[in-house]
């Protein structure tokens, strides 16, 4: 099956919503959550959600159109949360993490933070979750791949760089196991970085032969370090006997 122009640039843009913009969104978070609550920073573990949605005013914790991201909040790792339920911590939730929008035709730059927070989620649900079809004319996502790129930059430090990346990235159709050997290597890629520091970037005969072994997954970088001075045949016998 081949995909148009126009169909590939809503899945750009769907991989920026749905892959992205959460952990944006969490980065977000976690930061001003912190600077409110000094005495009582963010964990990562139930206890911090029990205790926000303990802050919630009982307007909002007794209005049943809360009630999802209320039990998101409270009974879900912070990763698992979405979009929506992120958007409404910092912006409905009534905690005031975020000061209030102004009005569209008061904003300037630079944006506040609920102001680059509308700004997506005005983006989301016009070109991804009320999509009428799975495409997006080249001016639309030219534009709304903007807007999101330039809110995104308030939310998180490298925010602007990964999307500028997927704008210009090349889609391609894999199989699943395709893909698995693309996370296997991007998974091992941190271990070769490293290495490599270990090296001090210079690869000698030694540390090339060491990188390959490491390259085809038989050694890690730990094995390696704590192995380094052994020499290249010890460290050979070592690989040998991991297959």
């Amino acid at each position: 099956m081949e995909i148009s122009s126009e169909e590939a640039n809503f899945v750009k843009i769907s991989k920026a919503i749905v892959d992205f913009i959460p952990k944006y969104l969490l980065t977000c978070f976690i930061k001003i959550w912190n600077e409110k609550y000094q005495n009582r920073k963010w964990q990562s573990d139930k206890e911090s959600g029990e205790f926000l949605v303990s802050e919630l005013p009982d307007s909002i914790k007794n209005d049943k159109r809360n009630r999802r991201y209320i039990d998101n909040l409270k009974n879900l790792s912070e990763k698992q949360w979405d979009t929506t339920t992120l958007v409404f911590a910092m912006l409905y939730s009534g905690l005031s993490l975020t000061e209030p929008c102004r009005r569209q035709d008061q904003r300037t730059e630079p944006l506040r933070i609920s102001e680059a927070i509308d700004v997506i989620r005005k983006a989301r649900n016009t070109y991804f979750a009320h999509a009428e079809r799975m495409a997006c004319p080249s001016d639309e996502f030219e534009r709304v791949m903007k807007d999101i790129k330039n809110a995104a930059r308030y939310l998180a430090d490298d925010a602007e760089r990964e999307i500028e990346e997927l704008i210009k990235s090349q889609i391609k159709m894999m199989t699943e196991e395709q893909m698995k050997q693309v996370r296997e290597e991007e998974s091992r890629q941190p271990d070769l970085e490293i290495f490599l520091s270990i090296c001090n970037g210079k690869l000698s005969q030694k540390c090339t032969s060491v990188l390959h072994f490491i390259q085809c997954g038989k050694i890690s970088v730990l094995q390696v370090y704590f192995n380094f001075h052994w020499g290249i045949n010890k460290l050979i016998f070592l690989h040998k006997n991991m297959i």
